[in-house]
């Protein structure tokens, strides 16, 4: 799969990435349609969405979703192995974060 959405801010509150953020939990939606999503590449591709928060430290980071084209009612147990693979990639990212900012605070106190 390519990535879509790569820098892009969604309003927290607008669309299905912003209601989860805004919510702070998971969100599932069988009618992206009627939701009001913002992007125009999901709002062409899919019917319906489920989604959940990137969250660490109880700090939300993002959101993860995931769509399907056609209409369905996404399952709990589907909902609750995104929330295990959110948890995992929230975990990656701040250890991404805390690695770059270490190797930042290196350089410049070898700059110096």
């Amino acid at each position: 799969g390519r990535q879509v959405a790569a820098g892009v801010r969604v309003p927290i509150g607008k669309g299905v990435a912003g209601g989860i953020a805004a919510s702070g939990g998971p969100l599932v939606d069988e009618d992206t349609q009627s939701f009001g999503v913002i992007s125009p590449y999901l709002r062409e591709r899919f019917s319906s969405a489920m989604g959940v928060p990137l969250i660490v430290s109880g700090k939300i980071i993002g959101v993860v979703h995931a769509d399907s084209q056609k209409r369905r009612v996404f399952t709990e147990q589907e909902v609750q192995l995104l929330q295990v693979v959110a948890e995992r990639m929230a975990m990656a990212i701040d250890s991404a974060q805390a690695h770059e900012a270490s190797e930042q605070a290196r350089a410049a106190a070898e700059a110096s």
